[in-house]
């Protein structure tokens, strides 16, 4: 079997695929990382917004007899357990090396003191995030300014 001679045309395109992919590999790596990147700020968003969800759907059923004690025993109970859940909703996000900070309000109040029923209450979650797989990318996009915020207000339904 005879080997046909390559016509000179076609051997000045033998390369060209290999050209164009080592041009456009680079973009789809970084488009690949981008839709990663921001389905993992989704995932974490997600996860804090069900956090205080849960936590202040548990607030706002706590009986008035709990909210109202003087002693604050067992207000201070109900936020504790309302803090257990969001620790452990939030303990399988990896924001890095960054803290979670919540807050568990009763109304306009900043605490839940026990002296008064509130009309709602109010959980919040604010957290920084790292990105793990590809920091040096993100960063040149985003900096150091990737904050997740989810807050939850519910009105008091205790009877």
């Amino acid at each position: 079997m005879k080997r046909r001679p390559i016509s000179s045309d076609r051997r000045h395109e033998l390369g060209a695929a290999a050209v164009e992919l080592a041009l456009v590999l680079p973009i789809l790596a970084g488009l690949l990382a981008l839709a990663l990147f921001i389905g993992r700020v989704f995932l974490h968003y997600t996860v804090a917004q069900k956090a205080a969800h849960d936590a202040a759907r548990f607030m706002s059923t706590i009986p008035v007899r709990d909210m109202t004690d003087s002693g604050r025993a067992r207000i201070d109970d109900a936020v504790a357990v309302a803090q257990q859940i969001l620790d452990a909703e939030l303990a399988e996000l990896d924001p890095g090396s960054y803290t979670i900070d919540t807050v568990i309000r009763c109304g306009n109040f900043t605490s839940c003191n026990g002296l008064r029923v509130p009309a709602t209450v109010s959980v919040g979650v604010e957290m920084r995030m790292n990105d793990t797989f590809f920091p040096a990318l993100t960063y040149a996009v985003t900096g150091d300014r990737i904050i997740i915020t989810a807050n939850v207000t519910m009105p008091y339904a205790g009877k």
